[in-house]
């Protein structure tokens, strides 16, 4: 496994650039973690990143649902629950990593499918609607 697990793809862009920049944080912290299991780091700094992406994610999470709502996104019943299935896998993820289960692999790639998925499709629906409305 290398360090930089996941690259910024020009084709991540949105063109709002506070959802952008969360992105790109969140791929910072996808980063973090895979260097962390990388170098055998301690499962005390383990969790620690872990802990800071669920969080990440959650702050993320809720400031694109604030556009949803002050823009009427008709989809946003079906993102909000994308959003609340990642958070629910990366707490299945750190349960098991708590009880001492191997994750790395199988976390390391959902993460990189997830939130590449999640951007080129899911995000996307809702540029067209949001972007014109917080310009």
């Amino acid at each position: 496994m290398q360090e930089v697990y996941m690259k910024w793809e020009p084709g991540f862009n949105l063109g709002i650039p506070e959802i952008d920049n969360q992105h790109k944080r969140i791929i910072d912290l996808i980063n973090d973690l895979n260097k962390a299991f990388v170098e055998n780091d301690t499962n005390q700094r383990i969790g620690k990143i872990l802990d800071e992406l669920s969080e990440y994610a959650d702050y993320h999470f809720k400031t694109e649902e604030k556009y949803f709502e002050v823009s009427n996104f008709p989809l946003m019943n079906e993102h909000i629950a994308q959003h609340e299935y990642f958070i629910s896998k990366v707490e299945d993820f750190r349960k098991k990593f708590e009880s001492g289960q191997p994750i790395t692999f199988r976390l390391m790639k959902f993460l990189r499918g997830w939130l590449t998925n999640h951007i080129l499709d899911a995000d996307r629906e809702y540029v067209v609607i949001i972007k014109p409305r917080i310009h």
